[in-house]
């Protein structure tokens, strides 16, 4: 090897009976295998470019929104942590594992490694523990209306013990994670890498870590499918007993109206027209009623007016309180299915990463020799993590009538502006 970082390695090529030395530059080599590589898994570098712009501009517009329009409430406090973290994600970790990607075989800067492991981490966890707080403030509101209910200052408190979590069980990636070695064809020459640090290979300390998150996930998952599988019984009970309440209310309405009837007829037309004297209840179909007597002389109804009249201003101040309330409670459902439906996605978009990870804990040199194709796959699913950092905003615009007719808005001013 010579000053300027040359290697020379012998091609046995027999040419007259003389061997060629071939001299070939490190840098350049390892250079050759980045850009070899970075073909190979063009789709997962151009996935993530596509979740970077898509979640850094979505989840800008959902934190201005919420922030400006929206008043202050515990679900607004939610979701804009979310927006936070997923720009965090934008930001640092999709670019940081970008650049990973691409330097594949010369990622020699130790402490952005180690930074970018974190954030990944830290991002991840602050997430899932956010969630566990909006299932548990969805379950309050919804399985224990009656009970004290969780406050602006207590989803900041839930909030901010999320971020001290994480916090927590992220640090030990700045120890884990570093420089790790990558082997290539010739002996000589060895690539880098950002991934679990050359002093940690083959001691148990990466997969107690890895096995610890892996229990948090499950634990979590757990929480959150308990909590929403409460407030769905509890959602479809009331349902059904709104349902039921309403058919006995229409029967007890027309109940009521029969007496009526019967008693007003009685005090207009003597004793021999008591109810046993033979009087016919007719009730049709438009809500019109009519008692006939055996001898076929009708009475109308008349008679009832001055009762529905006494009766019609408290029964449209109850219609207006129900209304009302049926509004809040169909808001509160709304809400209720967009914020499981971002539950929902998170836990799908990490299960391809959690299986590969699995499977390379049990069998460790499974992916070690892929074919190109098989390694473009593996590394695409191996990040699936980071669709739950686009797809927020996306959730919010299908299930949020608001928050579309928002975006719309801001949109229509900011093309008004730039025209102008």
């Amino acid at each position: 090897m010579s000053d300027d970082n040359n290697v020379s390695y012998l091609d046995r090529t027999t040419t007259s009976g003389n061997v060629t030395t071939t001299t070939i530059n490190a840098d350049e080599y390892l250079q050759s295998l980045n850009d070899e590589f970075a073909l190979t898994i063009l789709p997962t570098i151009v996935f993530l470019a596509a979740i970077l712009v898509v979640g850094f501009v979505g989840n800008i517009i959902v934190c201005y929104i919420y922030l400006a329009k929206f008043k202050v409430s515990t679900t607004r406090c939610f979701v804009v942590t979310l927006a936070l973290v997923d720009l965090l994600t934008c930001c640092i970790a999709i670019p940081g594992d970008v650049f990973d990607l691409r330097e594949n075989y010369t990622f020699r800067n130790v402490a952005l490694c180690k930074v970018l492991s974190f954030c990944n981490s830290f991002s991840t966890m602050a997430s899932g523990a956010v969630l566990i707080a909006i299932a548990t403030d969805r379950y309050m509101k919804i399985c224990k209306p009656l009970a004290k209910q969780m406050s602006i200052t207590s989803a900041k408190v839930a909030v901010g013990l999320s971020c001290v979590t994480s916090v927590f069980v992220s640090w030990p990636n700045f120890i884990l994670y570093g420089a790790r070695t990558v082997l290539t064809e010739y002996p000589d020459i060895n690539g880098t890498d950002c991934s679990t640090d050359d002093r940690f290979i083959g001691t148990i300390y990466p997969l107690l870590y890895n096995g610890f998150q892996f229990l948090l996930f499950i634990i979590s998952v757990f929480v959150i499918i308990v909590l929403y599988l409460h407030i769905w019984r509890t959602v479809l009970k009331h349902v059904g007993l709104k349902e039921k309440k309403t058919e006995l209310t229409s029967n007890k309405y027309i109940q009521q109206r029969v007496r009526i009837l019967l008693a007003n007829v009685s005090s207009t037309s003597g004793s021999e027209m008591t109810p046993s004297a033979g009087k016919e209840l007719e009730v049709s179909k438009d809500g019109t009623r009519t008692i006939s007597t055996r001898l076929g002389e009708p009475i109308t109804d008349s008679v009832t007016n001055e009762c529905d009249s006494k009766t019609q201003t408290s029964k449209a101040k109850r219609r207006t309180v129900k209304r009302s309330k049926s509004k809040r409670e169909q808001k509160a459902r709304r809400t209720t299915f967009m914020l499981f439906l971002i539950t929902l996605v998170f836990v799908l978009s990490f299960l391809p990463h959690l299986g590969l990870m699995a499977a390379r804990g049990i069998h460790k040199v499974m992916f070690d020799s892929l074919s190109p194709g098989a390694t473009a796959a593996y590394n695409f699913f191996l990040r699936s993590y980071f669709i739950n950092s686009a797809s927020n905003p996306i959730i919010y615009g299908f299930c949020n009538l608001r928050f579309r007719m928002e975006c719309k808005a801001l949109f229509v001013q900011v093309f008004h502006t730039r025209r102008t």
